[in-house]
């Protein structure tokens, strides 16, 4: 298995899912974000905007805007920055919508949620190609805990990534949420306070 056949898996996947399915195991997905962010209670969060074809997580998006400082990508060349988020989203390139650039600096954020399309045995992310999370999560002098969020639960046994590529904390799917390390099924009466996921 190599990095590229495991996202063309994945892509095909998708292709293959149909909309009724999808809005279902969104609605899950996001009701196990959401779970965990409350047991996470970060203060400030960096979260996508969902595109068509990744995991659509507007109801954390709402539940994190009314509680939390949130943040979301604005495209900067080949990476991004983070700005607020707020209404409304206009068009950006790569049909991404985020909201005005505000001039925001980089702030400091304790959790980051990312769309992914599979991971691998090393819990790093396979993406859509572009790389701009690997950059941004790069040029980070304080590392957040990271989120992937999928689509489907596509996890494979072997290392098919590279060290520059961002390895996540948790994972969450329709099926639930796995945690780094010891892989096993989320249960929040078991999740140590965020100090303890580092």
């Amino acid at each position: 298995m190599t990095k590229e056949r495991l996202r063309q898996e994945a892509l095909e996947r998708l292709r293959r899912a149909t909309a009724s399915g999808k809005i279902a195991r969104d609605q899950k997905s996001s009701r196990h974000l959401i779970a965990l962010l409350k047991a996470l209670d970060p203060d400030r969060v960096l979260a996508y905007v969902p595109l068509a074809f990744e995991a659509d997580i507007s109801p954390a998006l709402r539940w994190l805007k009314a509680r939390k400082k949130l943040f979301v990508p604005f495209m900067q060349g080949v990476s991004f920055k983070m700005v607020p988020y707020r209404l409304p989203l206009k068009h950006q390139a790569l049909g991404i919508f985020t909201p005005a650039d505000s001039g925001q600096l980089t702030a400091k954020v304790e959790v980051m949620i990312v769309p992914a399309l599979a991971i691998d045995g090393a819990f790093r992310r396979i993406g859509f190609g572009k790389g701009m999370y690997d950059r941004f999560y790069a040029r980070l002098p304080h590392k957040p805990i990271v989120i992937f969020v999928q689509p489907f639960p596509i996890v494979e046994s072997t290392v098919v990534t590279k060290r520059h590529d961002i390895a996540g904390d948790f994972l969450v799917s329709a099926r639930g949420v796995l945690r780094n390390r010891r892989g096993t099924p989320y249960d929040n009466r078991n999740l140590s306070h965020r100090s303890g996921h580092r």
